[in-house]
């Protein structure tokens, strides 16, 4: 069973290098193949389908396909979950598996080649085994032992000093990488930090340079959000289109949002709302992007969602409902009436015959009108609703808005210990004397009235 699900996720990937790695082969005409036979009548609509059709597509040899190979279509995966195919996702997952098998049973000549070397870069900073990595360097440092004991003993012809330093160095990539790649890959992020910190990687190919400063920035979110824009603003130059890009962008919102950078935090989330409309991970995003759009509106005008409703207009209607309703309900939260309001509105405009959502609308909008000069209306509306109906955030709201409604109206009480403190404390004579002049103006008052006609 094991065998066959790494062979179909083996096909994918294959499939997937082909697609980049082979070329067109013209279909075949008719079954006899002669080279000047004109078609029959009744063929000419079959052939025309023939000619459009779709390029026939030679899978890669397994035979010939290089960790590079695998790592490319890894990522060709990767950009289809950035353009909203969520079924590859499970498939990334199986080839994971697959690759962390494959790389540990290839030879060590096969990791002398720079681009492979960059492949098992490129697995382990995608979250990869690092029982793989560790089993490449445990090859490589058994044939470096061997090769030393052999030109000791003299079978070995002697090889330059460079050469000699490249067989104990094991893998041609920068000081670090394989090291921080493996830290990161065993969740040891401080030792990560430190390791890819200081990696060069001026000579590494885009990709992989994309992936490090990737993960540069997700070691540095924690600490330092500030230098952490700029390598996600990298990473976007180097893969535009791609999940890597996708994911930079997300990040970058996040954290311009989090050091309230209100203006970088629109052109993160208008760009993405742009380029990733149909995106695995767009709830994943509005979620954020409700929370940080409210928590930033501070009195703005217009608020920062109506700057984003371009974007928001991409998306699909029940994604922008999605975002609206929960803008509307964190706003209330947060106080914002306003801002509440106008997503509420948002979202009616949007589904106008919906009743159980409608019924959740009309409970924010009461819950905001609670603290109006005016709350009898708002409360009677709560109160005529049947509230079963709501999930149990939204019902608890509504006890919550009745509740202060109803502390707003009533007449406050004192304590029963200022009560005690008043009765200890003396009465100023200014009181009593303003006591006596109340009593002779109310006399006085009564005596005109009485002296009328």
């Amino acid at each position: 069973m094991m065998r066959s699900g790494h062979n179909r996720a083996l096909g994918i990937a294959a499939l997937a290098v082909a697609s980049m790695l082979v070329a067109a082969v013209p279909a075949s005409v008719s079954a006899g193949g002669g080279g000047g036979v004109a078609p029959a009548p009744e063929k000419k609509e079959a052939s025309a389908e023939k000619a459009t059709a779709r390029p026939v597509v030679r899978p890669l040899p397994r035979e010939s396909a290089t960790p590079w190979d695998y790592m490319r279509a890894f990522y060709v995966l990767q950009d289809r979950v950035a353009h909203g195919d969520a079924r590859v996702l499970r498939t990334q997952r199986r080839m994971m598996v697959f690759l962390a098998r494959l790389f540990a049973s290839l030879p060590v000549e096969t990791w002398r080649r720079p681009l492979n070397a960059e492949a098992l870069a490129l697995y382990l900073l995608n979250g990869g085994s690092p029982l793989a990595g560790k089993k490449v360097l445990e090859k490589l440092r058994k044939e470096w032992a061997r090769k030393k004991k052999s030109r000791e003993e003299g079978a070995e012809e002697e090889k330059p000093a460079e050469e000699r330093a490249s067989d104990r160095e094991g893998l041609p990539l920068p000081e670090g990488l394989l090291e921080g790649a493996m830290a990161f890959a065993a969740g040891r992020n401080a030792a990560a930090a430190r390791w890819l910190r200081k990696v060069e990687d001026e000579n590494l190919s885009n990709v992989l340079r994309a992936q490090l400063l990737l993960v540069r920035a997700s070691l540095l979110a924690g600490t330092s959000e500030a230098a952490a824009m700029p390598l996600l603003d990298e990473v976007r130059l180097l893969r535009p289109g791609s999940l890597l890009e996708e994911v930079a962008l997300r990040r970058a919102m996040i954290l311009a949002g989090m050091t309230e950078d209100v203006k970088r935090f629109e052109r993160y989330a208008a760009t993405y709302l742009r380029r990733f409309p149909r995106s695995v991970y767009m709830n994943d995003f509005l979620r954020r992007l409700a929370w940080l759009a409210v928590a930033l509106d501070v009195d703005r005008k217009p608020f920062i969602i109506e700057k984003l409703e371009p974007g928001i207009t991409r998306l699909r209607k029940r994604q922008q409902a999605l975002l609206y309703a929960a803008i509307a309900r964190e706003a209330l939260l947060f106080g914002k009436h306003a801002l509440s309001l106008h997503a509420n509105l948002k979202v009616r405009k949007l589904y106008p015959d919906a009743p159980r959502l409608a019924l959740r609308l009309r409970v924010w909008l009461d819950a905001a009108a609670v603290i109006s000069p005016e709350p009898e209306e708002p409360v009677r509306d709560l109160l005529a609703m049947n509230l079963d109906e709501l999930p149990p955030a939204d019902r608890q709201l509504a006890y919550a808005a009745i509740a202060m409604a109803d502390a707003i109206m009533m007449e406050p009480e004192p304590s029963p210990k200022w009560k005690k403190l008043a009765a200890r404390e003396p009465e100023p004579p200014e009181l009593e004397r303003a006591r006596v002049l109340a009593a002779s103006v109310d006399k006085l008052l009564a005596g005109k009235e009485e002296q009328r006609p």
